[in-house]
């Protein structure tokens, strides 16, 4: 045999696995030794890259708690490197920046400031200058300010000079946690004043936390105008039902739904045709036509046959159908009749059982008009010479929008153009900021990106 193995048995009990402490350098005044290589050096060795990978990670996870407790440990002589030479290449590769300080560093710097070499003369003598405006925002601390090791303390906290700033919270920030994580970590450790808003603001400006943060919750919706006659505005949209595509349109005043069985051809040419079969058996075009962004309604052809009928086009934003809520209820209202009919996809079956779900809803009083749709669409009223006097139809719609918008009313946001905002972008599942170029509606704008 090439090689030769003796095994042998260790009890559990007798196989104590060495904690990162145990594994340390031996520390001599000034000096560290390394009797074994440090694991950064496997950048030097002939490793695979995931090899190197863990025992970095592995070495960060065990070092970090004990980087925190040597850091401002007095009792312990560690030169200012000692920590770093242990950690390593880290901040190289898990992008990471674990900078130790010790005791003497903290007194050094605060001795050194000009700030806190006035505090700290303050505090050591007892008397507190008032007018001085260098420490004056330390007033309503200065009771509780006492010196330790030469370092300025604030109950049990360090106090931290302006020059180790950026380094600690470039420390505590190093894996993105959150604002409300990093108070707790620092409530026993150090202070400074403004300790919260620096907080805050390192993880307001960390890229990579702006990217992939969760989403936001999502704003109040805004009403729609209250229409006070047919076909002032009306809400289209295509649903599939069994493999067959259904052309939907609802009026926002009466609550009448047209459908038309598309079959497979959703072409723009025969949207058009069928829309303007509908606009010719009523009272004429709408003043308003609402879409999601499908492709037959964003073609030049749509767009140019709304201009010659006199129609404005609006589109709900992309991925936000609620902005088409009538036309969503309506395809709602629909799918879920037809399945509970059980209609097959046979066209002659499906078409009769559109026009027979269409008629009982034109029949049936509606939830928030308390009329029925057929009866709005042939009787409500049209524009007169009196336009300020409202029906009571609409409103007593108004009413029964206002009170079931305003029982979800949220703190709305709005912006202004020119502000910077963060769009989610949802093919690619991340977040990026943009400019607000353009208002168009009271939830919706055009933003721009680099």
């Amino acid at each position: 045999m090439e090689y030769s193995f003796t095994v042998k048995h260790i009890k559990g009990s007798s196989n104590n696995t060495a904690d990162s402490l145990s594994r340390l350098p031996v520390v001599t005044p000034g000096t560290v030794s390394a009797p074994f290589p440090m694991v950064h050096d496997t950048s030097n060795m002939d490793l695979p890259l995931g090899i190197k990978s863990a025992a970095v990670n592995k070495v960060e996870a065990e070092v970090l708690y004990d980087v925190k407790h040597l850091a401002f440990n007095p009792d312990l002589n560690i030169a200012p490197c000692t920590v770093s030479q242990v950690v390593g290449d880290i901040s190289t590769v898990a992008a990471w920046d674990l900078v130790p300080l010790s005791i003497k560093d903290v007194a050094a710097a605060t001795k050194t400031c000009k700030v806190y070499g006035k505090l700290y003369r303050a505090v050591k003598s007892g008397i507190f200058d008032k007018k001085d405006k260098d420490i004056s925002k330390f007033h309503g601390v200065f009771d509780s300010l006492y010196i330790e090791n030469d370092v300025i303390h604030l109950g049990s906290r360090i106090v931290i000079p302006p020059k180790f700033h950026d380094r600690l919270l470039a420390e505590l920030h190093a894996s993105h946690i959150g604002v409300v994580s990093m108070k707790k970590v620092v409530r026993d450790i150090f202070w400074w004043p403004g300790i919260t808003k620096s907080i805050v603001d390192i993880a307001a400006k960390c890229d990579g936390c702006r990217r992939y943060k969760k989403k936001p919750p999502p704003n109040s919706l805004s009403v729609w105008p209250f229409a006070r006659r047919p076909l002032e505005r009306v809400h289209v949209d295509f649903f599939e039902y069994k493999g067959k595509h259904v052309l939907l349109m609802v009026d926002a005043f009466s609550k009448k739904i047209w459908t038309q069985l598309m079959n497979t051809d959703t072409t723009t040419s025969k949207t058009l045709a069928i829309l303007y079969g509908w606009f010719c058996t009523e009272s004429g075009p709408p003043t308003t036509l609402v879409s999601d962004n499908g492709p037959q309604f964003t073609a030049h052809d749509f767009g140019d046959k709304m201009k010659l009928w006199g129609i404005k086009h609006v589109f709900s934003p992309p991925y936000h159908p609620c902005s088409n809520g009538a036309a969503e209820r309506g395809v709602q209202l629909y799918k879920d009749r037809l399945k509970k009919m059980n209609i097959s996809a046979q066209p002659v079956e499906l078409y009769v059982a559109l026009a027979y779900i269409g008629k009982v809803h034109g029949l049936t009083p509606h939830s928030s008009t308390d009329r029925c749709p057929f009866e709005l669409i042939k009787k409500g009223n049209l524009p007169s010479l009196f336009p300020h006097l409202t029906s009571d139809v609409s409103k007593q719609s108004e009413l029964t929008v206002t009170r079931h918008s305003t029982a979800k009313l949220r703190n709305r946001k709005s912006f202004e153009e020119g502000d910077t905002v963060v769009v989610y972008d949802n093919h690619k599942k991340l977040s990026y900021p943009a400019v607000v170029s353009e208002i168009l509606g009271t939830n919706n704008y055009l933003v721009l990106s680099d």
